[in-house]
């Protein structure tokens, strides 16, 4: 991938590398040689962030894939203790620029992807809310919050996608779980976002769902 960038850049091949720092970051064993997960992390936050610029700098607008996944990267890095918190209000000018992209493609293509990317917009302001403490922000930590992105999510996948698409949101979802600290304000947002995720799991087989979580 940095051999396919040196040829020249574009925001697909800067979203796989992305992708790739992501993989090595959720490997339980390390290999030899294999940055640690933090700087795995570093590298899955800076690729989708490089991704976003040129994105903007082709068309002018920001594409909702690289930049949802930057804001997750740069969420985790936060929650571990190596980058900075972002302040509430750029994460929702981020956070609403990905859904307006999303809701544009949408128009013109009726994809479950496109449709997706509103619903994981809210969940990231949530995420950062959860993180910060901010309770009028509608932190995911929150029972009613997590409910409704659910619900959301839910109503979503009855009415279209494939079971591929369905999964890679699942996958998203468990994929941030699983790299947030198991302590603090981590572990709060990890345990939701799971809840979430098994949720979304389970919502076309009815009742018999658990409750959502309580706010730590």
């Amino acid at each position: 991938l940095e051999q396919l960038l040196a040829i020249g850049e574009t925001a697909e091949r800067l979203s796989l590398l992305g992708s790739y720092w992501k993989r090595m970051a959720l490997l339980k064993a390390r290999p030899r040689g294999l940055p640690d997960v933090d700087a795995c992390i570093v590298g899955f936050k800076e690729a989708y962030g490089r991704a976003v610029e040129l994105s903007y700098r082709r068309d002018g607008t920001r594409d909702y894939y690289p930049l949802l996944n930057a804001l997750d990267g740069a969420f985790l890095a936060a929650a571990r203790g190596t980058g900075e918190a972002m302040p509430a209000e750029r994460v929702r000018e981020l956070a609403d620029a990905a859904a307006a992209d999303a809701r544009s493609r949408f128009a013109a293509e009726r994809s479950f992807f496109h449709a997706v990317a509103e619903i994981d917009a809210q969940r990231v302001c949530a995420q950062w809310a959860g993180l910060a403490g901010r309770q009028g922000d509608g932190p995911i930590t929150r029972p009613d919050v997590q409910q409704a992105l659910a619900a959301r999510y839910c109503e979503l996948v009855r009415r279209m996608g494939s079971r591929r698409e369905q999964d890679s949101t699942l996958r998203q979802l468990r994929d941030v779980a699983a790299l947030l600290p198991a302590q603090g304000a981590g572990r709060a947002i990890a345990a939701a976002l799971s809840w979430i995720a098994e949720r979304l799991s389970a919502c076309e087989s009815g009742p018999g769902t658990p409750s959502p979580l309580r706010s730590a």
